[in-house]
Formats: structure tokens, C-alpha cells, sequence
């Protein structure tokens, strides 16, 4: 069960080291001293509480507000991010 996968996936000991990948997904990288407040405009989830190397569902919204697509969001640091959206969006 994904949430399983998910909830186990380890988190690299070494930032040279990438992060584990399940095939079916693809990983976006987002970085730098405004990560965090352009993340938070996107997505609908509160960002604030994530604390690093820790993961949190996540859904990206249209201008609507309806979601386009959900997402597995990860804290690298203070101003790095992960997430894994399906390989095929």
C-alpha cells in the first residue's frame, strides 16, 4: 500500500545521496530563500508545521481552488523541498 511506502521511505543520511525513487514517481526539487513562501501560495497544506526530513500529503490547486493533483511533499531543509508527483504529470 502506497501510504505504507511512503510512511517507511528513508530519508538519505548523505545530502550527496538521492532520495530512494519508487518507479512510479517522479521527484520535483524546489530551493532557495523563498522556497518556502512560494510552496505555501501553491499548495494546500500548512507548510510551517513540516519539519525537516519529514514528508506530508499535499495538493496543488488551479486558481479555482480545485486540486489539479496531489503530491507527497518532503523538507529537505530551511529552504529545500521534495515532492513526488506521479512519472506521469
Amino acid at each position: 500500500d502506497l501510504w505504507f511506502r511512503l510512511r517507511n521511505l528513508r530519508w538519505p543520511q548523505s545530502t550527496e545521496r538521492e532520495l530512494p525513487m519508487l518507479p512510479w514517481f517522479a521527484l520535483v526539487s524546489v530551493q532557495g530563500p523563498d522556497s518556502e513562501a512560494f510552496l505555501q501560495a501553491q499548495l494546500a497544506c500548512d507548510l510551517r508545521q513540516l519539519l525537516p526530513q519529514r514528508w506530508r500529503y499535499a495538493a496543488w490547486c488551479e486558481a479555482r481552488g480545485k486540486v489539479d493533483h496531489t503530491m507527497a511533499l518532503g523538507r529537505a531543509s530551511a529552504d529545500a523541498w521534495h515532492a513526488l508527483v506521479p512519472a506521469e504529470r
